[in-house]
């Protein structure tokens, strides 16, 4: 038992929920809050034993950074002595679904530190509050970041016997667990409750909650919360009154929210493991640009951390990891519905990505050569992108338009160095005829008679490719809001579109095929108001660009969409040999990989297949699961990989695969605001994928296509760096890495176990690197066999690599 247990008190606390962009620019909220702050710092002068919480760094940082003068009296009143002022959380709250682990620890890290560095505390206490669903490996990273409580956000789809308005005990995917907090009772004041027969006014909907609060047996957590509101002084006028009461059973008091789960006995609460997913569906197309920037920033951080560790740099990145957390606040990563929002969203994002991409330019130095950098573990030899402005002597160069393209076998995690070549030594395709077109490579032969293509497997006897409508564009009547889809009717798909091969290139090093198509105006809807298609439809036209590579397991599509107008879903089929009885989908996720079924319009005959899901959910998710940078998807006999850029939307129903590409709901619905019009995303969006097939025992094929697309080479131009060895690797590909950095003279290791196998593996680096255990800031633990280190199933872990005898400050 808890020997801390308390019965019957209350612990009441108030809190703002802060959306630092949402319905007003970042810096609208940053004043809005700075006048809340203030009457909450008088609140504190006046009454006794106030109790009020910070749930992100931020919003604290951004109140001194304007009120310098107030960090005495804020520090006094995390003291016990003098208030209850609290501290939880991380930097801020973003989206769990849109980001990625290394992302999400960042950001935890980064408010902890700030916590401890401006008021010497250390919060026990994580805050998802408001967040869209959480993913499975939520609770381990959470712990990983050293919090051992969370006060959730929306927990959807959750088993019938799990009451998560209790408390419970939530186990990651690798078996650690956090304690989480009850959503709690609320104090409130709202005057009008929707469908309520009975009108209360302010005072009288106060008094009520506090009446009702006072009725609730054993300890009980309780919040008054508001938005951009000021807190009302009249609480306390309320709080007093219900207190004073004589026939009061028991008093509301202010109390902490880490002292309430210091109450819980663990050993007693249910115990649940899983994600709560899928909800708001809508979230992963609305703004597609805001998912694909944040994939494009968090991939060069990587690669910018990677840059200066290979060439003993400690790079000065926090700024940039800052502005990216801001960028992936939930309602900011979600697609914000002003226009002037979104901009700042966009802005912060493009910020990380220039800073990182710059830093990665500044460590690779400024000579006469060309570096290319691998921030893959793949030691295969890959295709590689690059520019006229670094382009490398010695090796076959292929011309795209104005890309170049050339391929090199590169260690992982490494730099290798060209001489500098020029665009003369590139060599351009040769043009052939694109009627009927029909070819082939290593690993994959296609025929283009009609312009979605036939694709066959030459590797393996089963091919996993349907043989009809490959690349399928799908769009469909759909007027829900920025967060909610709304379907009105059936897709509509190649029946009413035009698409054309328009271009067949031939080179040394791949095959290029475009094709071109566009919807067919003039179609008049069976009913509803007059117009193409149904209201709001304006007109849609495509680019699909195949690109085989001759000798490498995999091809690639790039797919540039046109669109104008508004109450349309827009996405890509992928016809696929697989039963649907035996087939299973896993999702890459933060630190994982989650098997998932399909649950939303599926065809009767595959009924089988379907997930049940509570019945709420379906008010919000309409099919689709959020992945990170690959799905897996193979049943006994065969298995296809899709590696995608910040498209986060999949789903696989029957022998389809459906890929959401971007959306255009107009409904008022969220918060009461109406989508502006750059929401509609009209105009050109470029998406791109990779696709391999693979047996089904090669579980890892995912991975590696996954750094295909988003741990590409990176070329460079003027280097002075030399070639070097692998920074490090590990033996088994089911290890990931997730960051490599310098840090206090050390370097730093985060790694993962990707696949849900129990591995040993080994770590090879330079042989005069010692590796020792370490948390997430880098405090040093025992030293390690590097021949010998063991991965449970997802279990992330961090690692220092020093060399023996060198000195640091690892606290």
């Amino acid at each position: 038992m808890n020997e801390n247990k308390m019965e019957d008190k209350i612990f009441l606390t108030t809190i703002h929920h802060s959306d630092l962009t949402w319905q007003f620019p970042y810096e609208e909220y940053d004043e809005i809050r700075e006048e809340q702050l203030n009457i909450v710092m008088d609140f504190f002068e006046k009454y006794p034993g106030y109790g009020y919480i910070f749930d992100q760094a931020y919003v604290l940082q951004n109140y001194l950074e304007r009120n310098p003068k107030k960090l005495e009296q804020i520090r006094a009143y995390v003291d016990e002595g003098r208030g209850m002022l609290e501290l939880i959380g991380g930097y801020c709250i973003p989206d769990m679904n849109l980001i990625s682990g290394e992302s999400f620890l960042r950001n935890c890290m980064l408010g902890r530190e700030f916590y401890q560095k401006t008021c010497g505390y250390t919060p026990q206490c994580a805050s998802l509050m408001d967040s869209f669903g959480t993913p499975f490996q939520t609770p381990q990273m959470l712990a990983a970041a050293g919090y051992h409580y969370l006060a959730p956000g929306r927990m959807p789809n959750a088993p019938e016997d799990l009451d998560v308005d209790a408390p419970f005990v939530w186990q990651g995917a690798a078996g650690t667990s956090v304690t989480v907090a009850p959503q709690g009772a609320g104090i409130d004041k709202t005057s009008y409750v929707t469908n309520v027969p009975v009108m209360l006014d302010e005072d009288e909907r106060f008094e009520k909650t506090f009446t009702d609060l006072q009725k609730m047996k054993g300890n009980v957590l309780a919040y008054y919360i508001s938005e951009v509101q000021m807190l009302d002084e009249r609480f306390f006028k309320h709080l007093e009154a219900v207190n004073a009461n004589a026939g009061a059973e028991r008093k509301v008091t202010f109390g902490r929210l880490a002292d309430y789960c210091k109450t819980l006995d663990e050993d007693t609460l249910p115990v649940y493991k899983g994600e709560f997913n899928p909800v708001f569906t809508g979230c992963y197309t609305t703004r597609i640009g805001v998912k694909q920037q944040i994939r494009a920033a968090e991939n060069a951080l990587f690669n910018a951390e990677l840059a200066c560790a290979l060439t003993d740099r400690e790079p000065d990145l926090e700024k940039a990891w800052r502005q990216l957390a801001l960028g992936q606040f939930h309602d900011a990563a979600c697609g914000c519905h002003h226009d002037a929002c979104n901009t700042g969203v966009m802005e912060k994002l493009q910020f990380a990505l220039s800073c990182a991409e710059d830093s990665c330019a500044e460590a690779l130095g400024r000579g006469t050569a060309v570096a290319v950098l691998n921030p893959s573990a793949s030691g295969e030899e890959q295709l590689i992108e690059t520019t006229a402005g670094a382009l490398p002597a010695g090796v076959p160069l292929q011309r795209d338009g104005d890309r170049y393209y050339f391929t090199a076998k590169l260690l992982p995690l490494s730099v290798k160095t060209f001489e500098a070549g020029c665009p003369d030594e590139a060599v351009d395709p040769q043009k052939r005829d694109t009627a009927g077109y029909c070819g082939e490579t290593d690993c994959f032969a296609f025929d283009f008679t009609n312009p979605m293509p036939k694709i066959k497997s030459r590797r393996y006897g089963h091919s996993v490719f349907g043989q009809e409508n490959f690349g399928k564009i799908i769009f469909r009547h759909e007027s829900g809001s920025m967060w909610a889809e709304v379907l009105r009717e059936v897709p509509y798909g190649a029946e009413f579109q035009d698409e054309e091969v328009c271009d067949v290139e031939e080179g040394p090093l791949f095959i290029k095929v475009t094709t071109r198509g566009a919807v067919r105006p003039g179609h008049r809807p069976i009913s509803g108001n007059a117009g193409d298609y149904w209201p709001g439809f304006g007109s849609l036209s495509f680019k699909k660009e195949y690109i085989f590579p001759r000798h490498l397991p995999y091809f690639r599509l790039r797919l540039t969409v046109d669109f104008t107008g508004y109450n349309t879903k827009i996405s890509l089929r992928i016809p696929v040999e697989l039963d649907p009885l035996k087939a299973k989908a896993l999702y890459d996720t933060p630190f994982a990989a989650v098997c998932r079924k399909p649950y939303f319009e599926v065809p009767y005959k595959y009924r089988d297949t379907a997930q049940p899901m509570q019945p709420g959910v379906y008010n919000y998710a309409k099919g689709d699961y959020p992945a990170l940078h690959w799905v897996d998807y193979s049943d006994d006999q065969a298995g296809l990989s899709i590696a995608n850029t910040g498209t986060p939307g999949h789903q696989m129903v029957g022998k389809d695969i459906f890929i959401s590409l971007q959306r255009s709901g107009t409904n008022c619905q969220d918060g009461t605001m109406y989508p502006q019009p750059g929401s509609y995303d009209n105009g050109e969006h470029v998406f791109d994928f990779a696709f391999s097939d693979h047996a089904p025992e090669e579980d890892t094929a995912a991975v590696a296509l996954g750094a295909v697309l988003n741990r590409a080479p990176v070329c460079i131009a003027g280097t002075s760096v030399q070639n070097q060895e692998s920074l490090l690797r590990f033996s088994k590909s089911n290890v990931a890495v997730s960051a490599a950095y310098r840090d206090k003279g050390v370097l730093i290791v985060r790694a993962y176990e990707i696949l849900g196998k129990e591995t040993q593996c080994g770590l090879i680096c330079s042989e005069g690197l010692s590796c020792y255990e370490s948390d997430v800031y880098g405090n040093i633990g025992e030293k390690l066999d590097k021949q010998q280190l063991q991965f449970a199933p997802f279990e992330i872990r961090t690692f220092v690599l020093k060399m023996e005898g060198q000195q640091g400050d690892f606290s």
